[in-house]
C-alpha cells in the first residue's frame, strides 16, 4: 500500500499539470491506435470467426504499415511528454518548488533515455502478445477448428493466456519504468542500470507490482464494457491513457525516491512549494 498511497498523494497534489501534459499523447493513442487491444480481444473473441492465424493476429495486435506510422508519431509525443513530466517531478523533488518552464533541458536531459525505455516496452509487448495470438490460435483449432467461432474451451484458455500475459507485461514494464530514473539521476548505461533497477526492487517487488497494476481495476471494466462500439472504444481508451499517463509518472518518481531512500523537498512545510 506504501507506493499506492506516495503515488496517489503526489498524484492529486499536482492533478492539474499532469492531467493537461497527458491529454496529447492520450488523444493520440486513443484515436489512432488500439492500446488495449487485448481487452478488447477477450470481450469480442466469441463473435470472432478465425480462419487463419491472420485473423487472431489482427484481433490481438495493432498494426498494419499505415498503424506502424501512427505508432512512431504516438511514441514520439509519448516519449516528450514523459521526459518533460519527469523532469518536472524531480525538479520539484529536488529543490521543493514547481518549475513547469524549463521545457527544452527536461527533453534535452531525458528524452533519449525515455524512449529507450518506453520502446522496449511496446517491442517486448508486440512479441509476447505475438506468442499469446499463436498459443490461443492453437488452442482454438484444437476446441474449435478453423472457420468458426470460440467456445468455451478457447474462451477459458484465453483468459488464463490473457492472465500470463497480464502478469509478464506488468512486470516488464514496472521493471522498466523504474529504470527510467535510475538511468537519469545515476548517469548509468542500460546495462548497468537494469540490473541495478532489479535490485533495487528487490524485496518490494510485491509491494510494487501491485501499485503498478492497480490502474487496470478501473482500466479493465472500462475498456470492457465500452468494447462493444468502435467510436465508443477509441475515447474511453484515451480517458485510459490519460489515467496510465499521469498515474505512472507520479508512480515511478515517487516510488525511485522511496526505494532509494533520496531525500525529498517538496513535501516539507517550510519549502515554497
Amino acid at each position: 500500500m506504501r507506493y499506492i498511497k506516495l503515488s496517489f498523494k503526489y498524484l492529486i497534489k499536482n492533478i492539474l499539470y499532469l492531467f493537461l501534459m497527458s491529454l496529447i499523447p492520450a488523444v493520440l493513442f486513443g484515436g489512432l491506435l488500439s492500446p488495449f487491444k487485448f481487452i478488447e480481444f477477450i470481450n469480442n473473441y466469441t463473435s470472432l470467426t478465425i480462419v487463419s492465424f491472420s485473423n487472431m493476429f489482427h484481433a490481438l495486435i495493432d498494426v498494419s504499415w499505415l498503424k506502424v506510422l501512427f505508432y512512431v508519431i504516438c511514441l514520439g509525443v509519448l516519449g516528450l511528454v514523459v521526459s518533460i513530466i519527469i523532469g518536472a517531478i524531480e525538479n520539484h523533488f529536488r529543490s521543493g518548488k514547481k518549475n513547469y518552464l524549463k521545457i527544452k533541458n527536461y527533453i534535452n536531459n531525458n528524452l533519449l533515455v525515455v524512449l529507450l525505455n518506453i520502446i522496449l516496452i511496446f517491442v517486448i509487448n508486440f512479441i509476447v502478445s505475438f506468442l499469446c495470438a499463436t498459443l490461443i490460435y492453437l488452442f482454438h483449432i484444437m476446441f474449435a477448428g478453423l472457420n468458426s467461432s470460440a467456445n468455451v474451451g478457447c474462451v477459458i484458455v484465453a483468459i488464463i493466456v490473457f492472465a500470463l500475459y497480464f502478469c509478464v507485461m506488468a512486470i516488464v514494464s514496472m521493471t522498466l519504468l523504474l529504470n527510467i530514473p535510475n538511468m537519469l539521476i545515476n548517469g548509468y548505461n542500460f546495462k548497468q542500470s537494469i540490473s541495478n533497477t532489479i535490485n533495487v526492487i528487490g524485496k518490494n517487488f510485491i509491494n510494487l507490482l501491485l501499485a503498478y497494476i492497480l490502474p487496470y481495476a478501473v482500466i479493465i471494466p472500462l475498456i470492457s464494457i465500452f468494447s462493444f462500439s468502435s467510436v465508443a472504444i477509441h475515447i474511453v481508451s484515451g480517458v485510459c491513457m490519460v489515467i496510465s499517463i499521469m498515474y505512472y509518472s507520479s508512480f515511478v518518481m515517487t516510488a525511485y525516491f522511496d526505494l532509494n531512500n533520496i531525500m525529498r523537498y517538496d513535501n516539507r512545510k517550510y519549502y515554497n512549494i
